[in-house]
């Protein structure tokens, strides 16, 4: 990597995940206190260089990664929000080798519900094909395996739910490398029903004010778009290739993006068979998890029914 320019401290503070457990929420209110310069883009992907990066930033120099924070001010933290950094294989290991004294965000949900949203999102994104989360869910294996994939799928592990969702396995992976007074965990669950006690643990882990002012932000408020919009959109995109785009293309684009069904709630419904079995998944993973945080919450979910 080319050296990072010596009038900039280096990057100290990173959100790295999970994957839809209120990482937007949290970066939107730490990016607008004032000892935190957040990346002019939310979330850099820089140090993703296993095979994420392949479509993100790993492939872009360090001085497009120091161009983002341009606006420093002499804030206390410099901050990188990219939440696939605790999924990727080998970011972490890259991000203390750039700044050992790094300090990290990491805010978890249960995952039964996470890998869900993740679906939802998947849809919403055209990176899935499959409606139904059981159908897609099931479809994993084949999928590790390059069959089944949709024709707008930018990388197949986005649609690899069950290894996203495993906190546990990253939780341990992190530690390995980084000591854990340079962690904070955070959790979903609080962010629902304590916003205040986060803002507590933000102020004592990073040592400066926090405003107050935490809320959950709803993504994707424009909900979802009708299934059979969705569908055609994805066989048409899988016949047409990188042909040039075609009237009814166009219109079935702009369907998907402005004709949608309002999401409400931020809670996953799923049924009861649905839920027992995830949470039999997950079982050992957040066995895992807990024996590494201690959290109370984290054993909520495994007493949950």
């Amino acid at each position: 990597m080319a050296e990072w320019p010596q009038d900039l401290p280096k990057v100290n503070l990173f959100l790295i995940g999970g994957h839809k457990c209120g990482t937007t929420t949290l970066a939107t209110f730490l990016a607008n206190q004032p000892d935190i310069c957040w990346s002019a883009v939310k979330e850099c992907w820089f140090f993703c260089q296993d095979d994420l990066g392949d479509r993100f930033s790993a492939r872009k120099p360090m001085d497009w990664y120091a161009q983002q924070f341009k606006d420093y001010a002499q804030e206390k933290y410099l901050a990188d929000g990219s939440v696939s950094y605790l999924y990727s294989d080998s970011a972490i290991k890259h991000i203390t080798e750039y700044n050992p004294d790094a300090k990290f965000i990491v805010i978890l949900r249960n995952p039964v519900y996470a890998c869900m949203s993740m679906h939802k999102q998947m849809l919403h994104n055209r990176q899935e094909d499959e409606w139904d989360f059981a159908t897609a869910w099931r479809l994993q294996k084949q999928r590790k395996e390059g069959v089944c994939l949709p024709a707008k799928c930018i990388n197949p592990k986005f649609l690899f739910y069950r290894d996203w969702c495993l906190w546990g396995k990253q939780t341990k992976r992190l530690l390995s490398v980084v000591d854990k007074k340079q962690v904070l965990f955070l959790f979903f669950d609080d962010l629902i029903t304590n916003p205040p006690a986060i803002e507590k643990k933000l102020a004592n882990f990073l040592h400066i004010p926090i405003h107050p002012g935490l809320s959950l932000i709803h993504e994707n408020k424009k909900g979802m778009p009708a299934k059979w919009i969705v569908k055609a959109d994805n066989m048409l995109a899988s016949i047409q290739g990188n042909k040039p785009k075609t009237k009814i293309y166009r219109v079935l684009r702009f369907l998907r993006k402005h004709l949608a069904f309002p999401s409400s709630s931020s809670r996953i419904v799923a049924s009861d068979k649905i839920r027992k079995y995830l949470k039999n998944e997950f079982n050992e993973d957040i066995r895992m998890l807990y024996a590494i945080t201690k959290e109370d919450t984290v054993l909520q979910w495994l007493n949950n029914e």
